[in-house]
């Protein structure tokens, strides 16, 4: 069986010019063939030419300790994966959004709220229990103020707060875990340029933050939610983006 073996021909599997080899000495030709690795300039390349602009991207922690914090910074050149930023132009423009998050779970339906005209945030209702279960927003948008829909279920206390006429969100920080078999966001504070409000719910689980940054103002929100607020993130509107 072994000299049979020996006496086999075989082509070379990366189709390079190579005439035909005995199958034992195919080990040693891969390790020289030209066809079987990427020269440095192909990598560059590669490296260079980036993941596509519209693929969403997910990172799975394998384990996460409820005192455990991780940060995450992924940078992708030539795409908006991960931070959009929404233009407007002229009387009565939004101006320059960012989109930031949503920091949670991945149930529960996607909710947002145009964010055309708002000038401000002007309250916020949180239910919460031992987890955040629902939040609402009230908008003013030309003077006039109208209230989002309840994004989540109607367990919990309800809390409601108020911001003054100078008064704006600077972050937004909690804890995101598992509760009732779901991810869900545990806990809510909301920092202004003057206090904090809350924590609202209970403060265990993997901590986030939604830092709105120099020169930045967070004027909305957008979320998941089902019975409970799966997850949050928010816009922020830059001075000088």
């Amino acid at each position: 069986m072994e000299r049979v073996l020996q006496s086999v021909c075989v082509a070379c599997p990366h189709g390079c010019a190579a005439a035909k080899m005995l199958y034992h000495e195919k080990a040693e030709h891969q390790k020289t063939c030209a066809g079987s690795s990427t020269t440095v300039e192909q990598q560059a390349v590669l490296l260079q030419q980036g993941p596509p602009g519209d693929c969403s991207y997910e990172l799975v922690l394998p384990k996460v300790l409820p005192s455990s914090r991780a940060s995450v910074t992924v940078t992708i050149t030539g795409g908006d994966v991960g931070k959009k930023k929404i233009s407007g132009s002229g009387k009565g423009s939004m101006g320059s959004l960012v989109r930031m998050g949503p920091c949670g779970g991945i149930g529960g339906n996607v909710k947002e709220t145009s964010m055309s005209d708002v000038d401000r945030i002007v309250q916020v209702v949180v239910r919460h229990g031992n987890a955040v279960d629902a939040i609402s927003v009230m908008y003013e948008r030309k003077g006039k103020e109208a209230w989002t829909d309840r994004w989540g279920g109607g367990g919990g206390n309800t809390c409601l707060f108020s911001l003054q006429q100078d008064e704006y969100l600077t972050s937004v920080r909690g804890h995101y875990g598992q509760f009732n078999g779901f991810v869900v966001v545990r806990s809510l504070t909301f920092v202004s340029n003057l206090r904090s409000y809350g924590p609202f719910g209970m403060e265990d689980g993997v901590p986030f933050a939604l830092h709105a940054g120099a020169g930045g103002k967070i004027v909305g929100f957008h979320a998941r939610s089902g019975q409970f607020l799966d997850a949050i993130g928010t816009y922020v509107k830059m001075d000088d983006y």
